[in-house]
């Protein structure tokens, strides 16, 4: 029961994020994890990464692994709480410097 309640919760948490990270992408930061639609853990590390993001400084190149991030929680397409710990993450992202090593797993 356990193992079918675990395999529900990460099918869906996969779903989820598929669905953010294939719309546009307009970022608002959170203080409080509560407020987020996503818990998010920056790694340095691509290969520990379930996404790799880059980030632009154009609301209008925002989609597709292209995060802009907003100070405007209203214009913002989700919010993200960034953790400190991997292990309370919905996703590990890696910042590239480059569009084309975009990519998710």
């Amino acid at each position: 029961m356990k193992n079918i309640l675990t395999s529900t919760i990460l099918i869906l948490g996969f779903f989820f994020i598929s669905t953010l990270l294939a719309s546009s992408q307009i970022v608002y930061k959170t203080e409080y994890k509560r407020q987020a639609d996503s818990v998010v853990y920056v790694t340095t590390y691509e290969m520990d990464a379930d996404c790799i993001i880059y980030m632009t400084k154009e609301k209008e190149e925002a989609g597709n692994g292209k995060w802009f991030f907003t100070f405007d929680k209203k214009e913002a397409d989700f919010k993200v709480y960034f953790s400190d710990y991997k292990r309370n993450a919905d996703l590990i992202i890696f910042y590239t410097s480059y569009p084309t090593d975009i990519k998710c797993k």
